[in-house]
């Protein structure tokens, strides 16, 4: 994944069972990477929080034009 040079969204749930550590390692290998944690999120951010993952996605699409 070191040499994958794109803009990447990693959105964790602060409720998800993964833990955000896995998450923030893909901070170290993508330089083009946004982490979000969401509060009140699970591990499924598009279903349990729609308005605010739309939200986050929105802004992270619009800010790669």
């Amino acid at each position: 994944m070191k040499g994958l040079h794109v803009p990447t969204l990693i959105l964790q749930g602060d409720e998800d069972a993964t833990s955000a550590e896995a998450a923030r390692e893909w901070l170290t290998v993508s330089t083009e990477a946004w982490l979000v944690i969401l509060a009140q999120s699970g591990h499924y951010p598009w279903l349990e929080r729609p308005d605010v993952f739309r939200l986050i996605a929105d802004h992270f699409l619009v800010d790669r034009r």
